[in-house]
């Protein structure tokens, strides 16, 4: 159950920056939401 938990934040934090990036610059600010959202994900992974 932790760990649906743990993938539910995680994928309510990508869609909200991608979602903000795109309301403050359009498609470039998407792809930069995205590219956050991925290095946190990972940088959480490995640690």
């Amino acid at each position: 159950m932790n760990i649906l938990k743990t993938t539910l934040l995680l994928v309510l934090l990508i869609i909200l920056l991608v979602v903000v990036g795109q309301a403050l610059v359009a498609l470039e600010g998407m792809v930069i939401g995205l590219a956050v959202a991925c290095m946190m994900n990972l940088g959480t992974y490995w640690r």
